[in-house]
This record gives C-alpha cells, structure tokens and sequence, in this order.
C-alpha cells in the first residue's frame, strides 16, 4: 500500500496491489416488502451499534436502485466472519457482493465497470472489491488493472483492536517517488517484491496501536513464513507462506501463543 499524496479534495492517490482470499463474510439479498438487515456471525455484535441504514452493504443496495430508478426493497442477510477495522475489506467486499447481488436479483443490466462506479461513492477500495479478483488499484480507487498472481498461502492474524481508517490516512506520509514493482509471477517473486517494498500507513497505525509491531513480528517468527506485512490501514496483519500446511501450523501456533487474538488460513483466490 503506497501513500502518492493527499489531493486538493482531502482524498489520498494510492497505489496498492490487493489480493482476495477464500476467507470472508457470506452475504444474502431478495426482495422484501419492508427493507430488512439481519446481521449474524462472530462479528455481527461489533454492528450492533450502527444503525442499518448506515450498514455499508444497507447504503450499496440504497445506492444502486436508486441510480436505477428502482423503488424495490430488499433484505440483506449478512454472516459477519471477518473482524471490523482490520484493513481486510471485509466491509467494502461485503457492498460490492451487494451490488453484484442486487444487479442479479433485479436483473438491472448494470456491467462491472457501471458497479465499480457505483462504488467508490462507497469507498476508495469498493470498486477493486466490484472486481472481486488481483488487481492493481490507484487514484482514489477508480484505476482498477487486473493481474495475474500465483496462488499464495495466508495466515491472517488480528490483536483484536480495530483501527478508524481516517485516523490512520490522516498523517500517513506520502511516497511520492516509488515505482510500481513488476507483477510478480512466482512465489519467490512474490517474496522479492514485498522484500522491496512496504505499506506506508504501518508506522502511523504502530504508533496509533503498538501491538501492530507485535502481531507482525509473532507471523515472522512462524516457521516458513516468507513476509509478513499490515493489511490495508490495520490492524490486521498477514504472513505468506509456501504451502496450507505451513500456514495453517502458523496459525494453530498464533491462537496457542495469543489466545485473544483472531486467525485464519486463507489461500487467494486466481480471479
């Protein structure tokens, strides 16, 4: 995750590669005749306190029909297995898998390109989630270039704090002179360009919830881990490694060490 500058509109350039994983939240939607949000999973107390019309996947369905001139409610059902202000996604996947969704139901014609639109008055990193695959994401999160990766091997670890996304932007230092690294096509690629590039939001998010540095140095001390860097804005953090089993040792590990702490074994998904 590169930080390029902050705009004249308070909004940041960015310049990140995002991968996608077999991990994530399950999401429902039909049409209703009153608009209905039902929220389950590990996480779903974590929403207890926000209101529903304020729900990210809530406000992608309002969007959408009404950019399509729909006046059709619907119910949202939503398995919350992915932690809240982790820098997963979990919350921009979950609209986007709304848009996708409703777009079907409907049957409004809309084509990834018109729901990636959609989107990003959702969120910078909604329109790569539309995309749902590897990609290169720049601008404010309207620039989406498809890639293709090898697969790689996850161990997700989260301290069990969330980070506020703004608080993390608000004095990230911008990069303004990095070059993008070549797509990587193998595993060992994979592991050069991390070895040769960050995530610029890490040291304000440390400094913001010091066990950061913790989560990412408990992932480097697991056998086999190749790299291990923070997700997105925080706080969650992950390590790549060569095969499940190996991840899947990390984890079991981890949640031995650091019973408070949320893990998982993911592996990316191609597209």
């Amino acid at each position: 995750m590169h930080v390029l500058g902050r705009r004249a509109d308070g909004y940041h350039d960015l310049d990140s590669l995002v991968v996608f994983a077999d991990v994530g939240d399950l999401v429902e939607v039909r049409p209703a005749d009153t608009w209905r949000l039902a929220v389950t999973g590990p996480f779903a107390g974590a929403l207890r306190s926000v209101a529903d019309n304020d729900n990210l996947a809530m406000r992608a369905a309002r969007l959408l029909l009404r950019e399509a001139g729909r006046d059709q409610a619907l119910e949202i059902r939503l398995d919350k297995c992915i932690p809240l202000g982790a820098g997963f996604g979990g919350g921009s996947a979950d609209a986007a898998a709304v848009l996708h969704a409703t777009n079907r139901c409907l049957q409004l014609g809309y084509s990834t390109a018109d729901l990636q639109s959609v989107g990003l008055a959702l969120g910078a990193d909604v329109p790569v989630c539309v995309h749902g695959g590897p990609a290169y994401f720049g601008g404010i999160g309207e620039v989406v270039t498809a890639v293709v990766l090898p697969p790689l091997h996850l161990c997700l670890a989260w301290p069990g704090v969330g980070l506020a996304t703004a608080a993390v932007f608000r004095d990230a230092e911008p990069h303004a002179d990095v070059e993008r690294a070549a797509t990587p096509r193998s595993f060992a690629d994979v592991v050069t360009m991390m070895q040769g590039t960050t995530n610029d939001l890490v040291a304000r998010a440390e400094d913001l919830l010091p066990v950061i540095k913790d989560v990412l140095a408990a992932l480097m001390r697991q056998r086999g881990c190749a790299a291990a860097r923070m997700s997105g804005s925080g706080s969650g953090c992950f390590g790549i490694f060569a095969d499940t089993a190996a991840a899947a040792a990390a984890a079991q590990a981890l949640r031995a060490e650091h019973a408070a702490w949320w893990t998982a074994t993911a592996t990316t998904l191609p597209e």
